[in-house]
């Protein structure tokens, strides 16, 4: 029988992901390093939270955000966890409009706010439209390493 492999673009084994959540106003020099480098990056956005303290405002989600991804985070970042699934669904799918209407295209990912998941939501996904979510995961320790980039000193977690 033939062994049958899923590799990435270019027959690649391995990749790096990048995403960052929230649409923070430090999001504007972000994208411009990772253009800068020819990096690319996904952004997950609440939608309802846009424009809001340090957020990113609806109207420059096109420009900033070309040529790297957008995917959703919620309207209003709940915790998935502890919300009934009538919100989640609102949630879920009012972000996703909102965030297809702006980007002009098909909104599939989803980050889960404050990492929290649960077998429902896992369940719920496909009938929504999306086709994968992240959240992170700590299982032993993390070190937070210092690293400048062009002057921006953030803190990077390794999760070992």
């Amino acid at each position: 029988m033939p062994k049958v492999m899923l590799v990435f673009p270019e027959g690649k084994h391995k990749v790096l992901t990048i995403s960052y959540d929230d649409g923070k106003g430090a999001d504007r020099r972000l994208v411009s390093l990772f253009n800068q480098y020819g990096l690319k990056g996904t952004f997950h956005l609440n939608s309802g939270l846009m424009g809001i303290d340090d957020r990113i405002a609806i109207d420059e989600v096109t420009e900033l955000y070309e040529g790297h991804e957008v995917s959703a985070h919620t309207v209003t970042h709940p915790t998935i966890a502890r919300s009934p699934k009538e919100q989640l669904i609102e949630e879920i799918m009012n972000d996703r409009k909102e965030l297809e209407s702006v980007t002009g295209y098909t909104v599939r990912g989803l980050s889960y706010p404050n990492g929290s998941y649960n077998q429902l939501i896992k369940e719920l996904l496909p009938f929504l439209g999306i086709e994968y979510a992240r959240t992170f995961i700590v299982r032993v320790h993390f070190q937070c390493l210092m690293i400048s980039l062009n002057g921006i000193q953030p803190a990077i977690t390794i999760i070992i």
